[in-house]
């Protein structure tokens, strides 16, 4: 069954892709910062895990966000929407106004 319906079309592919090597280099570049964002997510989720386990809290991501955000407004500060983990102050001054404002 392979053989008759999807092999041909996967020959075809691998040709075309062997013929325009440009396209590899491309799609390189974007395997790679997949990986790199992935990595980076890892290590920023196992801080905020780590965080919460030490302060026996459970953080709510997309709310954390928000609170990050609205700070930033009140204090007239830039705010990243790709990279709202990043901000003037470091992550674990946000996670203690976030501890701070879910004790309320």
């Amino acid at each position: 069954m392979y053989y008759y319906i999807i092999a041909e079309d996967i020959i075809n592919a691998l040709g075309w892709f062997s013929e325009n090597i440009a396209f590899s280099y491309i799609l390189g570049i974007f395997t790679g910062l997949i990986i790199i964002d992935a990595f980076y997510s890892c290590k920023l989720y196992s801080k905020i895990k780590k965080y919460a386990k030490e302060n026996n809290i459970i953080i709510k991501y997309e709310q954390l966000k928000v609170d990050i955000k609205e700070f930033q407004k009140s204090a007239r500060e830039k705010y990243s929407f790709l990279n709202p983990f990043n901000q003037t102050k470091p992550l674990k001054n946000y996670l203690n106004l976030y501890k701070e404002k879910t004790k309320k």
